[in-house]
């Protein structure tokens, strides 16, 4: 999920205060390089690490290292580890508005089955997982359309444009249940997802779940959620894009200098 292009393989014990925090019994002499790492899956890279891990351990019983008093070792120094956390349900959750689409790739082949909370009106919420990840190079569409945007100077709100036709979004509850815009176009059956972090490249995303149904080609499934008839999109700080619902407010057209 960091990236890392090489790994290594500790046995130590069970901390009882906290995670990958055991006393180092013994590690790998040397780092293991991963091939391919910007497409390995949890699968690869499992069947690299098995072997040399089995290998440890067997080492390990062999040379009584679990006997009391338990020798540390020393290891790697600490400011070249990576402490491993535990994995729950929400490493899975999707954060739109900060993963960058390297990051979402990296969790989708090392974790799988990542999901968003998605709007379906202003108060209900499905869950629906993503699935069949690609990183491409970023659509043109996204850079007029980010670009170009333009804002109703007293509301904020977005001002529609011609690349609205293509230029969809859906509103996704993050960790702290509130509420964001994620832009996509669709792509054939797929959906194509930017958003301001990434300049160059966009996440695309083949299949999608929603809670409830069956698995459904992705641009197939987005287009029940229709964000645009419930929410409309306004200016935040820092040239942030954010949502507000329309039922709540009047939407009075004030034309920009720039037109």
């Amino acid at each position: 999920m960091y990236g890392s292009d090489r790994i290594g393989i500790t046995l130590q014990t069970l901390d009882p205060n906290g995670f990958d925090r055991g006393t180092i019994l013994a590690q790998t002499p040397r780092m293991l390089q991963i091939p391919s790492r910007h497409n390995v899956t949890y699968t690869k890279l499992r069947d690299l690490v098995a072997p040399e891990a089995a290998k440890l351990l067997v080492q390990g019983l062999r040379d009584h290292v679990f006997v009391p008093p338990l020798q540390a070792i020393m290891g790697l120094q600490p400011h070249s580890l990576v402490h491993a956390s535990k994995i729950t349900s929400a490493d899975r959750q999707v954060q739109w508005d900060k993963w960058a689409s390297v990051d979402t790739d990296r969790r989708d082949r090392a974790l799988g089955g990542l999901w968003s909370m998605v709007r379906t009106n202003l108060t209900e919420a499905k869950r629906v997982k993503f699935s069949g990840f690609e990183i491409l190079r970023r659509p043109t569409i996204f850079h007029e359309w980010f670009d170009e945007r333009l804002f109703d100077r007293k509301t904020k709100v977005m001002l529609p444009r011609d690349s609205d036709e293509h230029v969809q979004f859906f509103v996704f509850e993050t960790a702290n249940k509130e509420v964001r815009p994620a832009m996509y176009i669709e792509q054939g059956d797929s959906i194509i997802i930017s958003n301001l972090r990434d300049c160059r490249i966009c996440i695309k995303v083949n299949h999608i779940t929603v809670e409830g149904q069956a698995m459904k080609p992705a641009a197939q499934a987005m287009r029940q959620f229709k964000s645009r008839d419930k929410w409309q999109l306004i200016k935040g700080p820092n040239e942030s894009i954010l949502v507000e619902p329309k039922a709540n407010m009047k939407v009075h057209r004030v034309l920009t200098d720039e037109q």
